[in-house]
C-alpha cells in the first residue's frame, strides 16, 4: 500500500502521489488499528482487509471516542487513513460511502469545536506569543549561566537555539526543524539553512532560508555558528555512529530525533521546565499567526500572505488552522477596523453609481498613496478575471500593472474588504458577495420588478 501511494507514476492510482509524512501517517493509524483487532477483536494475524470490516471499524472508533478520550478530529483523520486503505483495496462502494459518511460527521465535529486561545489556555495547551519570547529569554539565561560542564552547556545551547529559531523566523512545523539541516560558510558571515521535506505534495513555501551577518539574522547566525562548531560535538560523543547524520538537532542519545512525537516531546519538555505549559510546535505556530492578527498594527494581506509562504502553508491554511481568535476577538477586530482608515496596501472598494440590486458594480483597488489629510487615497485597480464570472463562483481579481489608477475620497470607500491573496498565482479573491457589498453601502430599496414578482407569488 505504501508503494501505491508513494510512486511518482502509477496507472491504478487516481490523483497525485502522498507525501511521504501523509503516508507515514497513515500507516501509524493503520497498524493501531490493526493491533486494536488483534487485543480486542481477536483477530490472531490482523490483515489490511480488515479496513473493510465495518463492524470492527465502529467498534474501534466506539474505543477511540470513550476509552482514548480521543477528539473528533483525531477521529476524522483515522476515518482518511482508512479510506485510503479502502481505495487501495478496492474495497465495495457501500462500505466506502458508508465510512466517508462517518468522515464527514467527524468532520462536522471538529469544526463546530470551540478552537479558540481561550480554549486551549483552559486546557492548558496555549501560551501567548509574549510569553513565548519570555521563555526564550529565561532559556538564554539558563544557557549563559549553564557553568562549566560541557555536556549541561550543550544541551542548554541547543534548547536556545531551537528556541531562537521559533522565535526570530515564522515557526515552521516540527518535521521541518525535525529535519533541519545548516551549511556555513567558512567565515561564518553566510549560512544556508535547509528545512525538511514538506508536509504534504502541495509544496507552499522556500526550502532554505538564507543567514547574513550584515542583516537583521545576525544574532541567529551567531547563535548557530556557536552551536555547530563548539557544543554539537559534546552531543554527538553518545551516538556509537556519529557519521550517519547530517540533521542539526540530536537527542540525549545524540542521535537525530526519530519522529515527530519525540520533537513533540522535546519541544513540550522545554515549556513545560520553564513555563509549566506543554505547548507543541502547532501551537507555537498558531500563537504566532494569533499574535499577528491581534496586534494593534495588522499586517496588510500582502505581508500575511508573505508570512504564511514562509511557514510553508497557504493563506487558506493560515486562516484556517493555526488563526485562533475568538468569534468576540474577530468582531472587536472588525468595529475597530470601521473606524480606522485604510493604509498602504489595504484593498477597499468602491461602489459604482450605476450599482443596482439586481446587477451590483463594485470597483476594487489596493491603496498605493494616502492624501496628507486623509481625505482621498490613490488606488491601484484591481481587475476582476473573466474565467470567474461564470455565476455561483468566487470572483478572482489581479492588480493592473502599468496604468489603471484613480483617486477616490475616503467617505466613498467600502473597507475592509474581504479579500484572500494567492502568492503562486498572484490573484485576489474576493470572499464578500456584491450583492452584499452593494446592500451594506446603499440599502436595498424596494423597485416595481420586486412588487410584481411578490404579487404574482414569485
Amino acid at each position: 500500500m505504501k508503494k501505491y501511494f508513494e510512486e511518482p507514476l502509477s496507472t491504478s492510482r487516481r490523483g497525485e502521489r502522498l507525501a511521504e509524512s501523509t503516508v507515514a501517517t497513515t500507516e501509524r493509524r493503520i497498524l493501531t488499528f490493526l493491533g486494536f483487532g488483534k487485543l480486542h477483536a481477536g483477530a490472531s494475524n490482523p490483515e489490511l482487509r480488515l479496513v473493510s470490516d465495518l463492524e470492527l471499524v465502529k467498534r474501534f472508533f466506539h474505543y477511540l471516542e470513550n476509552e482514548r478520550q480521543s477528539s473528533s478530529g483525531n477521529q476524522f483523520a483515522y476515518c482518511l487513513s482508512f479510506l485510503r486503505a479502502m481505495r487501495y483495496l478496492k474495497s465495495d462502494s457501500d462500505t466506502i460511502k458508508t465510512v466517508q459518511q462517518w468522515c464527514r460527521t467527524y468532520q462536522k465535529a471538529y469544526e463546530r469545536k470551540d478552537r479558540s486561545w481561550q480554549r486551549l489556555e483552559a486546557e492548558g495547551k496555549w501560551l501567548a506569543w509574549d510569553a513565548v519570547l519570555e521563555v526564550l529569554k529565561q532559556q538564554r539565561e539558563l544557557y549563559e549561566s549553564s557553568g562549566p560542564c560541557e555536556l549541561t552547556r550543550a544541551q542548554e545551547s541547543q534548547k536556545y537555539t531551537v528556541l531562537l529559531l521559533y522565535c526570530s523566523i515564522p515557526p515552521a512545523r516540527s518535521k521541518e526543524y525535525r529535519e533541519l539541516r545548516l551549511v556555513v560558510q567558512n567565515d561564518h558571515s553566510r549560512a544556508l539553512l535547509y528545512l525538511g521535506a514538506h508536509k504534504t505534495s502541495r509544496k507552499t513555501g522556500p526550502n532554505r532560508i538564507q543567514l547574513n551577518s550584515t542583516d537583521s539574522t545576525k544574532v541567529v547566525l551567531d547563535q548557530l555558528v556557536d552551536f555547530v562548531c563548539r557544543d554539537r560535538d559534546v552531543l554527538l560523543r553518545g551516538n556509537a555512529r556519529p557519521d550517519t547524520t547530517d540533521w542539526l538537532f540530536l537527542n540525549s542519545r545524540g542521535e537525530p530525533f526519530g519522529t515527530s512525537d519525540s520533537w513533540t516531546k522535546y519541544i513540550q519538555s522545554i515549556f513545560k521546565q520553564l513555563a509549566n505549559v506543554a505547548i507543541s510546535s502547532n501551537a507555537l505556530r498558531s500563537s504566532f499567526v494569533t499574535d499577528l492578527l491581534t496586534s494593534r498594527n495588522r499586517p496588510s494581506d500582502d505581508l500575511l500572505a508573505e508570512v504564511a509562504f514562509a511557514m510553508r502553508h497557504s493563506s487558506r491554511e493560515q486562516s484556517r488552522t493555526y488563526d485562533r481568535r475568538s468569534s468576540a476577538d474577530k468582531v472587536t477586530r472588525a468595529v475597530a477596523l470601521t473606524s480606522e482608515p485604510p493604509e498602504v496596501g489595504d484593498i477597499v472598494g468602491a461602489v459604482d453609481d450605476s450599482s443596482t440590486l439586481r446587477k451590483p458594480f463594485v470597483h476594487f483597488g489596493k491603496v498605493l498613496r494616502v492624501h496628507p489629510d486623509k481625505r482621498e487615497v490613490l488606488l491601484g485597480h484591481l481587475v476582476q478575471q473573466s474565467s470567474s464570472s461564470t455565476a455561483g463562483r468566487s470572483k478572482t481579481y489581479r492588480l493592473r500593472i502599468g496604468g489603471g489608477t484613480w483617486i477616490e475620497p475616503f467617505d466613498s470607500l467600502v473597507y475592509p474588504v474581504d479579500m484572500t491573496y494567492n502568492t503562486s498565482s498572484c490573484v485576489y479573491t474576493l470572499r464578500t458577495p456584491l450583492h452584499d457589498i452593494h446592500v451594506d453601502v446603499l440599502g436595498q430599496p424596494r423597485s416595481p420588478s420586486d412588487e410584481a414578482e411578490e404579487l404574482l407569488g414569485g
